[in-house]
């Protein structure tokens, strides 16, 4: 019996659910659902079929899943060879019809579902995408991969969290008996995003490039590195393109945020996606502003907005990607677990300003890099002799891990300044695998044992002079292969010399 769960493990690796894969999202409407304490798929479930949706009237090959386990526990699941000892669940009920049919383009009959409503469970692993169920009624649950859908039944109601963590071991033991070494493979994947300055010498303004560059590293060994127009974002709910529009009308000027989602949008009067203008999604209404991103994550996105017709006025603010079309910024209070004002109060008592009274607002407040890490800092606006001037100020709080998801350093930045000269930023790979190093002219990649770095840089990659990094997004196991999936669906390019070309 041992072996045979030994083997289920292996077999059932197809039936991975990868973080952010275009099929793994809601299709309801875009509400956030709160997350359970418990785990309504509690227990052990069967795979039983294999459902066909191509209609090419073939035969079906032989599966390797039929007849395997899964097993969920509201503190540790595991499926395929993926696992989790974090999880957290939602659930919500959805149209049958429009669930199935706008998502996956196929009938409910074709599942032999007759029920109008169903329950869909989305299990997320420390935040990040893990799966989707359909579940239809407590003893049966539907799983959709690779063009077809599983059907799975309950064949035990509980299942303890000993038993859980057992197979979570058994499931380590085999990954590193497929090693060659006796080191645990390492791999590690990285969407990269990277703001490039440019300037329009036609209508004499400045403007800015976005790129996002993906590499994967395998037992140190950089693989294929992508590179993809525009910011490529994986959210919980699937992949997002960011991008920057900039239109002239009526001797105006507006950077226009355009936040897409890469997935199909449900057409139902209860769905926010009702009505929805993709060629205009999430346009921000101010005219003759240009936006200067900053910062973005999987839900917020740190801007400076220049005022042209303000004497080139430069606020800062923080949006929600959700609510980027109201234009309305966060406060500080928003978004940390302080008060906000008191904070920014602080700030400014650590700058020198004109007598005057001076507003202090904490919606003016962005994301900077300093250092290795991401800072809070707040800014203040005011004239001086007809000019307009600004100062920006220190804000003393660590940003949330739902603001700045991982912000570590696997070696003293003081130390990475001494090793690699000229050094201005750097990030470490959660698992220690590796550091990238930026210097004004490129990037390096440099792999590292016990916080040493390793000889020579593994890549170096020539950048545009200014070129800066916005986005760092990390994905480790079986996220790799689902994001590279979507790089590649987004027409990423492979960078065949070693370096970035900015925009002419």
């Amino acid at each position: 019996m041992r072996i045979n769960k030994i083997i289920f493990l292996l077999a059932v690796s197809m039936l991975i659910l990868t973080s952010c894969s275009v099929d793994d999202t809601d299709v309801n409407d875009r509400l956030s659902v709160p997350d359970i304490d418990t785990s309504p798929i509690e227990g052990k479930w069967l795979v039983t079929e294999r459902i066909d949706l191509s209609d090419d009237g073939e035969d079906l090959e032989e599966d390797n899943y039929i007849d395997k386990e899964g097993i969920f526990h509201k503190d540790a699941i595991i499926l395929g060879r993926n696992y989790s000892t974090e999880p957290s669940y939602k659930i919500k009920s959805v149209k049958t019809a429009d669930y199935l049919i706008y998502k996956h383009q196929v009938e409910p009959n074709i599942l032999g579902i007759k029920k109008d409503k169903i329950q869909i469970v989305t299990i997320l692993d420390d935040n990040q995408y893990f799966a989707e169920f359909i579940k239809y009624n407590n003893n049966t649950l539907f799983l959709y991969r690779d063009d077809y859908f599983y059907k799975l039944e309950k064949t035990s109601e509980e299942v303890s969290l000993d038993e859980t963590l057992r197979y979570i071991d058994i499931e380590k033991s085999v990954a590193k008996d497929f090693q060659t070494t006796d080191r645990e493979k390492i791999e590690t994947g990285l969407l990269l995003g990277l703001k490039i300055p440019r300037y329009d010498e036609v209508n004499d303004l400045t403007d800015w490039e976005y790129r996002t560059l993906w590499f994967e590293s395998q037992n140190n060994e950089i693989k294929d590195i992508y590179e993809v127009e525009n910011l490529l974002l994986p959210r919980k709910n699937g992949f997002w393109t960011i991008e920057v529009d900039r239109k002239f009308e009526n001797g105006t000027v507006e950077d226009q945020i355009k936040a897409t989602p890469q997935f199909k949008l449900e057409n139902n009067k209860d769905s926010r996606s009702d009505n929805l203008d993709t060629d205009n999604l999430y346009r921000s209404k101010l005219p003759s502003v240009l936006r200067n991103i900053l910062y973005i994550s999987s839900d917020y996105i740190s801007m400076e907005n220049i005022e042209l017709k303000k004497n080139n006025r430069k606020r800062l603010g923080i949006y929600s990607i959700d609510n980027i079309e109201s234009n309305k910024s966060i406060s500080l209070s928003d978004i940390i677990d302080e008060d906000g004002k008191e904070i920014f109060k602080e700030g400014l008592q650590n700058v020198s300003l004109p007598e005057e009274d001076i507003v202090s607002n904490e919606n003016n407040i962005g994301l900077t890099r300093e250092n290795g890490h991401w800072i809070f800092k707040g800014r203040v606006n005011y004239e001086e002799k007809e000019n307009e001037i600004y100062k920006d100020l220190h804000l003393w709080v660590i940003p949330r891990e739902d603001v700045v998801n991982y912000d570590e350093q696997s070696i003293p930045w003081d130390a990475v300044k001494i090793r690699v000269p000229g050094t201005i930023d750097m990030y470490s790979s959660p698992n220690e695998e590796f550091i990238i190093v930026f210097t004004e002219l490129d990037f390096r990649v440099y792999y590292i044992d016990n916080s040493e770095i390793l000889g020579k840089p593994a890549i170096q990659i020539d950048l545009p002079k200014g070129t800066s990094v916005i986005m760092s997004e990390w994905a480790t196991g079986g996220y790799i292969e689902s994001w590279e999936k979507e790089v590649i669906k987004q027409d990423g390019k492979i960078i065949e010399e070693q370096s970035i070309k900015g925009a002419n």
